[in-house]
């Protein structure tokens, strides 16, 4: 998991520098790398995108994602401290 974490963050960096939104990189690191929330939080916002705009995209898609920042993913949102 750690080397595909690595990948899809050098992924994002560089799709964020060319000024992809949180969405697209998003959506297409969850369905192409298969990740989970936590580390798909952890490579978006390491990639820049601010930590409202990851809740926002999360809060969007749903499912579990939604349920991340519900049930305990909170502790690791900036804007609930």
């Amino acid at each position: 998991l750690g080397l595909r974490v690595t990948g899809a963050g050098s992924f994002a960096t560089a799709l964020k520098g060319a000024g992809y939104a949180v969405s697209e990189v998003g959506n297409f690191l969850k369905d192409a790398f298969g990740m989970a929330p936590d580390a798909l939080k952890g490579v978006l916002e390491g990639a820049g995108y601010a930590a409202g705009e990851v809740k926002d995209f999360f809060v969007s898609i749903g499912g579990a994602f939604a349920d991340f920042f519900g049930d305990g993913g909170h502790a690791l949102d900036p804007t609930s401290w």
